[in-house]
Formats: structure tokens, C-alpha cells, sequence
């Protein structure tokens, strides 16, 4: 009947505009994202552009190798509350090539617990806990070796103890969503490393926009991030960093809690900037929580190693003839 072809052509009216609305929605995101990234690599691309001078001039790559993933390597508590062990870990650290030792500290077990609701992990807190006087000297043993020293804070209360020995501030995906915590990290005026594990893409939007109004987005990183230990290949989900990308001007990064050698070079191909590392001694116990999800020492050499092969292959953003290309351009068929 009329009528029914009138409610028919109406429904795919409404259907119509919904696709529409969907794809003007797409194409927003697309258009942060390319502007993001844009951003992020103009300065860089200049350099590629300027370093040729033709079109089929020869680029020698002085802008390969300038790519510097931030690599950080993580004991978390694979110390086991041993101090020799903690700086052996830094050395451990420093020959495989890392940028960056980062522990972990809390001043009362008892109020992480509580605070994450988690009165079964107390124990572990408890067990992992280290004195306050430890962070001087894991900091002195950093610098010796020209290494980096970091720490992951947990509470407000403890930044006054942490601070003076750090250039960034580690908040953990547990507190990513602690706004009141993130503001007080971010007024410190260092930078902050903030992993997104147990997120879903409204509880990004919604730390981005803490984030800006602090105006810290200049000085902050976002850790992809899947909190599982360890962490299955197929749940670490690296295309992610595009999206955040497409939601922020914050460096990127990722936070690995596989038991894989290439992962890291994997997220750095994906635009991963900072990349996180657990990693363990052979004599760690094999009981704490940190094991199951960090690298032993040879193990964390490769995994370097292979981040900075992913730097070196990825080069540059423009197309143009390489100087190991010359020799077979000669023999190049031109119509």
C-alpha cells in the first residue's frame, strides 16, 4: 500500500542518516588523528625533506638513527626485598641498553590495599614493600652507572619522598582514573608516564581531558597497556596506539607484560615512543608476581636490540633514492 511504501522509504531515511552521522563521525576521528600525528612528525619530515635536495638525489639517512624510543626497564619486585639484588638489577639494566631503571614504592601497604580494594594482595604489599632509605641508594647507583632512575608512586602522601630523586613519575593502570592523584603528579611539573590497562576508550577521553586542562599533554605519556601477567600475544591489542593518538597530543607508549622478545620493536612500528619492561635476575624468586612477566638478562639484551633494529627500519616518512640504491639505479628502465 501507499502507506507502507511511505513507512518503508522513511525507515531507510533514518537508516541513511545514521550511516551519515557514523561516517562524519569516522572521518572527525581520522582527522584528529592525521592532525596528531602530522604534528608529531612535521619537524622530523622537514629534516628528511631538506637532507635531499632532488627528487632523485641520493638520501644517505642522516635522520636514521635520530628515532629514540625511550626504553625502561622495570624490576617491580623482582628485587624480592633484597638490596644487592636491586642493584644488580640496575646494571642488568644499563648493559642491555636501557634508557631508564624504574622501581616501585609505597610507603603503607595497608593503605594501597585498601585503597584498591584488594585486602588479599596485602600480603604481597607487605612483602614487597622497601624501606624509604632504599630509593637514595637506588638513585646514587643509577646515576654511577649513567642510568636513569624512576619510580612508580602509588599515593599523594608519598611524592614528597620520591621527588627529589626523579625526572618522571610512573602512575600505574590502577590509578589512571584517580583524578585527584593524576592533577597532584601532574603539578609537580615533571613528566608523568600514566599505563591504560582495565580501560575502555570513555575512561581515555575522560584522563585526556584532565589531562589538558592541566595543560600537561606536553609532558605526558600514554602507556597501551593490557593488565594481565603474563599477557597473552593476541590480548596486547598494539593498533590501539592509533586510536590513542587519535584522542591526544601526549607521547605514546607501551607497557609490555608479555613474555615475548619482539613485542617492543612490534609497538614501536605502531608509534610507540616510550616502551616499559619488566625484567628479572635468574636467581629471582620464581613465587614473586613480577616473574611470570619479566625477561631474564640475555633475554632483555634482544629485546633492546630489537627495538633498536625496528628504529633503524622504520627510517624516514618521504620517499627518495638511497645511497645503497645508486649502483642498480643506473640499469632502471626509463620510458
Amino acid at each position: 500500500s501507499t502507506r507502507n511504501r511511505e513507512v518503508t522509504r522513511r525507515g531507510r531515511a533514518r537508516r541513511g542518516e545514521a550511516r551519515l552521522g557514523r561516517a562524519r563521525r569516522g572521518l572527525a576521528r581520522q582527522g584528529r588523528a592525521g592532525r596528531g600525528r602530522a604534528r608529531r612528525g612535521v619537524a622530523w619530515h622537514g629534516k628528511a625533506r631538506r637532507g635531499a635536495a632532488g627528487q632523485g638525489e641520493a638520501w644517505q639517512g642522516e635522520e636514521i638513527g635520530k628515532m629514540s624510543t625511550t626504553i625502561i626497564a622495570e624490576p617491580g619486585s623482582t628485587h624480592d626485598g633484597d638490596f644487592d639484588k636491586a642493584l644488580e638489577l640496575i646494571e642488568v639494566a644499563k648493559k642491555a641498553g636501557a634508557d631508564v631503571c624504574k622501581f616501585q614504592w609505597w610507603s603503607n601497604p595497608r593503605q594501597l590495599a585498601e585503597r584498591r580494594k584488594a585486602k588479599t594482595y596485602l600480603p604481597i604489599y607487605q612483602k614487597y614493600q622497601y624501606p624509604k632509605t632504599w630509593l637514595k641508594g637506588l638513585a646514587e647507583h643509577c646515576t654511577r652507572h649513567g642510568i636513569e632512575f624512576a619510580c612508580t608512586v602509588y599515593c599523594q602522601e608519598d611524592l614528597p619522598a620520591i621527588l627529589p630523586f626523579v625526572k618522571r613519575l610512573k602512575i600505574a593502570s590502577f590509578e589512571n582514573q584517580d583524578f585527584d592523584f593524576i592533577k597532584a603528579c601532574l603539578a609537580t611539573g615533571l613528566e608523568v608516564i600514566i599505563s591504560t590497562g582495565m580501560s575502555h576508550h570513555l575512561d581515555i577521553r575522560k584522563l585526556v581531558e584532565v589531562i589538558e586542562r592541566q595543560g600537561a599533554a606536553g609532558r605526558t605519556v600514554l602507556l597501551q597497556c593490557t593488565s594481565s601477567y603474563p599477557c597473552a600475544i593476541k590480548e596486547l591489542h598494539l593498533r590501539v596506539l592509533h586510536e590513542l593518538a587519535s584522542l591526544t597530543d601526549c607521547r605514546l607508549g607501551f607497557s609490555d607484560h608479555s613474555r615475548s622478545e619482539i613485542t617492543g620493536a612490534l609497538a614501536v612500528a605502531q608509534g610507540a615512543q616510550v616502551v616499559e619492561k619488566h625484567i628479572q635476575l635468574a636467581r629471582t624468586d620464581n613465587r614473586n608476581p613480577d616473574a611470570v612477566c619479566a625477561l631474564l638478562p640475555s633475554q632483555f639484551v634482544r629485546y633492546v636490540e630489537n627495538i633498536r633494529t625496528a628504529e633503524k627500519a622504520l627510517g624516514r616518512a618521504v620517499k627518495q633514492v638511497t645511497a645503497g640504491e645508486i649502483p642498480m639505479s643506473k640499469y632502471k628502465v626509463k620510458l
